[in-house]
């Protein structure tokens, strides 16, 4: 009995050992960690400044709010300072809790820095899925976020290679090397294998999405898609 007493304990301190300095709230009192025990965890990278993410941040709340508490997120702001990062909270509604503030440049390293290295996630808005007990579930989920998968699936179909070999050839001209047509057709072929590959992973999504499973006790994050995105079909069609 004490030997079971002790592992309960042991996994409900793994997100306080995942967020050392603990967490905080939009009004900057303490969350514990603790309180992310048994819930998929979402790592928003993000920060005031950043325009992409206004059309992130409401979807990633609507999700949240989707998933009945099966899935927090936590903000890891890039925001230039603590006063823009709780005012940022504050005014975009965000109910999640956040890592404490810390500049993410100090190559001196935070936690905040530790994160974004971690995750790759110097570019924003990115959107890190981790199981309940920490591991990388999904490592780029902000498009599926972001869109309806069969959004998606048409913005990815109307790309423009021709723009992608223009544009490779302008930018190795003018470092100065010699492009040969080779090299053009195997970068725009490169690029063509990872969108078609996404293209398949998301028709994925679109069919797992229509199919209606019944509620499981600790949804999977591929359940948790499936229904925001039929919520989310359904608000499109009631309006």
């Amino acid at each position: 009995m004490f030997a079971a007493m002790g592992l309960r304990a042991a996994e409900a301190s793994h997100w306080e050992k995942f967020f050392p300095n603990g967490l905080i709230d939009a009004q900057g009192g303490k969350v514990a960690a603790r309180s992310l025990e048994g819930k998929i965890v979402c790592l928003y990278f993000s920060a005031s400044w950043c325009g992409p993410c206004k059309s992130v941040t409401p979807r990633l709340a609507a999700l949240r709010e989707q998933s009945k508490g099966a899935l927090e997120v936590v903000l890891v702001s890039q925001d230039r300072s603590e006063a823009e990062q709780m005012k940022y909270m504050r005014e975009a509604n965000m109910k999640w809790p956040a890592v404490n503030w810390a500049n993410y440049l100090d190559k001196g390293g935070n936690e905040v820095r530790t994160l974004v290295s971690k995750y790759q996630a110097w570019g924003i808005p990115a959107v890190v899925i981790l199981s309940r007990t920490g591991e990388v579930i999904d490592g780029e989920a902000r498009m599926k976020v972001q869109h309806l998968p069969e959004e998606y699936v048409r913005i990815l179909e109307a790309h423009d290679y021709d723009e992608d070999a223009k544009r490779y050839r302008a930018e190795r001209e003018k470092s100065g090397e010699t492009v040969t047509k080779a090299q053009e057709d195997q970068y725009v072929q490169q690029t063509r294998s990872q969108l078609e590959a996404t293209i398949r992973e998301f028709r994925k999504l679109h069919e797992q999405s229509l199919k209606a499973n019944p509620p499981a006790a600790q949804p999977s994050w591929d359940d948790l898609l499936a229904n925001f995105y039929r919520s989310q079909r359904k608000q499109t069609a009631d309006h």
